[in-house]
This record gives C-alpha cells, structure tokens and sequence, in this order.
C-alpha cells in the first residue's frame, strides 16, 4: 500500500465510513448523549406573547380617528365644539380654558395643537399623552391604545379583510377627488381675479407682478402649478404681508414659476418664497420655481431634476434663517434638496454689519439692490 490509499476501480463509487466496512454512518461534532427512556421529555417553552401588529397609517386615517369632537369623547377630553373642529382643554399643560385646537389637517387626519404651551402633534401624540406613554419608544402600546379606543382590530391594515381594503381604496379616491375640485376652485380664484400694476406688498418687497393677480380683497392671488402648467392651488398676499394657502389644495411639488422671458438662460433655480423668487429672476434673468416652504423644497427640486433632465444645472437659494438653539432651517432644507438632486446652494451673505431679522434673498435685494443679488449668484455659479 505503500501508505498511500488505493485508488477506487473505474466507475466504483467510494465510500466513507469506518476502515471495517460497517455501514455506521460518519458523525460531524460533538457526540449527543442519547435520552433514556425514563428521562422525561423536555418540554419546549411556550410562545411568547405577540401583541396584535396593527397598520400605522390605516389607525390614522380611521374615520373615527379624523373626527375631532368623536377623538374627544374617546379620550376623555373636555371642551365644546368649534366650526368643523373641537376646542379642548389642553392634553399637555394644566388649562382652565380651552386651549388646544382638534380638527382635520390639510391631509384630512387629526391634528392637534395648543396655543398656549405650543404643544402639536397627531392623533398618536394625543392618545400616548393621555394614556401616559411616549409616542415613540411605547409606540406598539399607542397604537393598541388607538385601536381600542376606535374599534379597530388587527385585521385591519394591508392584509386585512377584502371589506377594509375596498374602504381604504374609496377613501383614496375620495382624498383625490377633494383635492381635484380644489385645483378647479383654486384656478377658478386666480382666473377670476384682475391683473395688477400697484400693491403695497409688491411696493414694500420692491417686486413686479410677475403673473400675479389681485382679488376682490385686494389681496395678491399666486398661483402654484405643476410643470404642465396646471394650477393645484393658490397663495394670498395681503396689503400688510400675511400669508395663506388655499385650504385643501395640494402643494407637494408644486410650485410659482417666476421668469423674465419665455426661455431664459443659465440654470435653474429653487427657492422657498415668491417674492425671493421675484428678487432672483429680476436680477439674473433665470428662471426660479418657488416651493412656498422649507418643507416643500426638495419635492420641487425633485420635480425640477426630472423635468429638466439629469445635465441641467440646479441652483437652490436658501434662506438663512439661524435660531437661537443653533438650528437653522432654511439653510437645512436647502442643503438637504441640493444634495438629492446633485444641486448647488446659493447663500445671501449679508456682511458682518447684519441687520436683526434679514434672512432671504429678497431682504438683500432691499438692503443693497439688484447688483449685490446678481453679484453674489455670480459667485455661486463660479
């Protein structure tokens, strides 16, 4: 043998096992001690307790849980009816006085807001405040709560009963038809209101028009659109400068399309405010969409990638707006925007001599005119 095994005979399978030719099979690892018969058999643990898994976003939008006066009474919470809402006394602060707001949001679910402590939330804020659980680290605990309290059961949610899910549907074309007869309300309110030449606003912002209109109010109608051109909803202006969106409209990647001429050059720019718009493409020339908010900014400059294509450069003008805590979320949101759509950030310098209370690039438009905008957008784009 000479110490080397023998190589097996052409076709022979080889075979593995103990030298004598026993058929006892090779074993891998340890060796486990067999049971004898008169041990008892182990008894395997029980299954733990799964608490019951409900669905978040089908809770939310419960038709219980939307409606304010019913939430109330649910909660135990007092107060008294308020238009299409409920005045409570507040969840988070001691109040003899109804302080806190309940009513339908601008997405139809609950929201929650106190005036006085400046508490808000949802309706999940409000169930874990009145059951004494944190919202976020007892959230499992809030949704039973939540469920309880309208009557909901486990089945319900994605992979519930074919009932719930044909409910859920209609509640969607439902959403989608309210927010379709807003656009046709909130193109009816631009249409019908008159051109202007002169507004206070427009005077204390030293803007033109650009496109917007003027209301039997004598306020400012701004029409928010999608690239097609169509009007989802609309903004007012008053003399004074308070602002406010037509309720029910939808304003997620929408935007004012604010330019000098048909086809302007150079990039395109995403900014928050109209006006701050109106400052940009009065001094550059290019054309600049207006979000409306902060929050707003990176689902235009989202709908702008697409609609510009991947090769067309993406300025964002931030607004510069530090808080005393160290945050500053103008700059935050616009940071955020640029980087998802590969975008640059364009930032007003107002100097080390800073007024108090200047943020945006229509305030220093106001402090030092169209050149130091065009100036310092020359800059950005170098």
């Amino acid at each position: 043998m000479n110490g080397q095994p023998s190589s097996p005979a052409s076709g022979s399978p080889v075979r593995f096992g103990p030298p004598d030719g026993s058929r006892s099979p090779v074993r891998f690892g340890p060796r486990v001690r067999p049971t004898p018969a008169s041990e008892p058999l182990r008894q395997l643990a029980p299954e733990p307790h799964r608490p019951p898994r409900f669905d978040s976003a089908e809770l939310k939008r419960h038709p219980t849980a939307c409606d304010p006066v019913a939430m109330a009474t649910r909660l135990g919470i007092e107060g008294k009816p308020l238009g299409d809402g409920f005045m409570a006394l507040c969840a988070w602060h001691p109040d003899r006085k109804p302080s806190m707001s309940m009513r339908r949001g601008p997405d139809g679910t609950l929201a929650v807001r106190c005036f006085t402590c400046n508490a808000a939330g949802n309706i999940f804020h409000l169930t874990a405040q009145r059951h004494g659980l944190d919202h976020r680290r007892d959230f499992g605990q809030v949704l039973g709560k939540l469920a309880e309290l309208i009557g909901a059961s486990p089945g319900q949610g994605p992979t519930g009963s074919d009932e719930w899910e044909r409910a859920k549907r209609r509640r969607a074309a439902d959403r989608e038809a309210a927010v379709e007869a807003a656009a046709v309300e909130a193109h009816g309110l631009y249409s019908d209101a008159n051109p202007v030449e002169r507004h206070a606003y427009l005077e204390a912002k030293v803007i033109q028009a650009h496109g917007a209109r003027v209301d039997h109010r004598g306020h400012l109608v701004i029409p928010f659109q999608d690239p097609t051109g169509k009007v989802w909803t609309v903004q007012t202006i008053a003399p004074d400068g308070s602002k406010r969106f037509f309720r029910g409209g939808r304003m997620a990647g929408n935007f004012v399309c604010v330019r000098n001429t048909k086809k302007s050059p150079g990039p395109r720019v995403v900014c928050e405010g109209w006006a701050t718009a109106c400052s940009i493409a009065e001094a550059t020339g290019f054309e600049v969409w207006a979000a409306g908010s902060a929050m707003n900014l990176a689902n235009v400059a989202r709908v702008a990638r697409v609609f510009f294509g991947p090769t067309r450069a993406i300025l964002v003008a931030a607004d510069d707006d530090p808080k005393s805590d160290g945050s500053n979320p103008g700059r935050t949101a616009a940071e955020a925007a640029a980087l998802e759509v590969g975008g640059t950030v364009a930032l007003p310098d107002f100097g080390p001599d800073r007024p108090e209370g200047v943020s945006d690039w229509n305030d220093l438009h106001q402090l030092a005119g169209l050149d130091a905008v065009r100036a310092q957008f020359a800059k950005a784009l170098a």
